[in-house]
């Protein structure tokens, strides 16, 4: 879902950032003169070309993001700015500060489908789902109804979690028939992912499974797809119905095929799920405890996945009656996340 927007300009060393001690109390200090149109296009061209080059350097980007947000300071109405410092803070796993960063793009440059687009992916990646509903609604009607199909499919989740499988399925049917993205197939191809979970939903389980196989073979044809996460969702059909033996052959598959870390954590932590179903909650819990002190050290961490999965091993370290150990899962979750939905349910529950 993530599509970072296009940038370019020259490559010219940016202003400074330490500037010394400030001279406006001297009397004799001549004020600058107002910057022109092409000097703030050129300024924000040079900061585009940076972000570009960190990019494919693989650079640190808080300095970068430093500099981007002073720009935006001196030039509030400049949207290309906001743009370039959600961009920043997305590369950073900043997501608070990037949704406000694309409200601020919004603000400035209204009836963007891309900005909207953007706003609503990150409000849903903050767990605001009301808030992305409305933007990936704006995004729609902000393209006359005729959105991507991206947008129909970002909808169906929405609608999934918000108000149940009749409306999701009306917009994932509308994303297979909506324009492509680019030149590619992507995001057809989610709109059947979006139909195998309306199936599961109801327990319709041979349609979910026929959807998600679809939607396998259709990614194939996507070279920038990862089909990892469809054989994630197509094991926790097989769960859901009841067949955990194709669920650890499907999770296998997964983790020999896809050795990204973050799809063989996923892979890890519902084969752990299997085993607490299994009643063999000790083996359960440490095979939780392993992959969240794997999870510190994937390259595609985040600190909201990480408490995630930190709150499951409390979680499960208290029906396995180990309670000091939840303590200290619980402390680990507080001072990852101090806002995690799940903190008090799990206070409570300890003795």
């Amino acid at each position: 879902m993530l599509v970072l927007l296009a940038l370019a300009g020259a490559a010219v060393t940016y202003l400074a950032l330490n500037r010394g001690p400030s001279d406006a109390d001297d009397p004799n200090r001549v004020s600058p003169r107002p910057m022109t149109q092409q000097e703030i296009d050129t300024e924000l061209g040079e900061l585009q070309q940076s972000f570009q080059t960190a990019l494919q350097e693989e650079l640190d980007l808080n300095r970068l993001a430093a500099k981007a947000r002073v720009f935006t300071e001196r030039h509030p109405n400049e949207s290309g700015g906001h743009v370039l410092l959600a961009q920043l803070r997305i590369g950073l796993n900043q997501w608070e500060e990037a949704y406000q960063s694309w409200l601020n793009a919004i603000e400035q440059q209204p009836g963007g489908v891309d900005l909207y687009k953007m706003a609503g992916f990150s409000a849903a990646r903050t767990g605001r789902l009301e808030q992305a509903l409305v933007h990936y609604q704006d995004a729609a009607k902000a393209a006359n109804d005729q959105a991507d199909c991206e947008v129909y499919a970002a909808l169906g989740r929405l609608h999934l979690a918000l108000e149940g499988p009749e409306a999701a399925e009306q917009m994932f049917k509308r994303s297979q028939n909506a324009p492509g993205v680019g030149e590619k197939t992507n995001w057809k191809h989610e709109a059947y992912a979006g139909l195998a979970d309306v199936a599961a939903v109801r327990s319709e389980y041979d349609a979910a499974l026929e959807h998600i196989d679809h939607a396998i073979k259709m990614a194939r044809l996507d070279s920038e797809a990862d089909i990892a996460g469809y054989r994630i969702q197509k094991a926790r059909i097989y769960m859901d119905a009841g067949r955990d033996e194709d669920a650890v052959t499907m999770l296998g598959h997964t983790w020999s095929q896809h050795p990204a870390a973050l799809w063989r954590i996923e892979s890890a932590r519902l084969r752990a799920k299997l085993y607490e179903r299994a009643q063999q909650l000790d083996k359960a819990v440490d095979y939780v405890q392993s992959v969240c002190e794997w999870h510190r050290l994937a390259e595609e961490s985040d600190n909201l996945v990480l408490a995630d999965f930190t709150a499951l091993l409390a979680d499960w370290q208290i029906k396995a009656q180990r309670y000091d150990a939840a303590r200290v899962s619980l402390h680990n979750l507080v001072t990852l996340f101090p806002k995690h939905p799940r903190i008090d349910a799990l206070k409570e529950r300890l003795p």
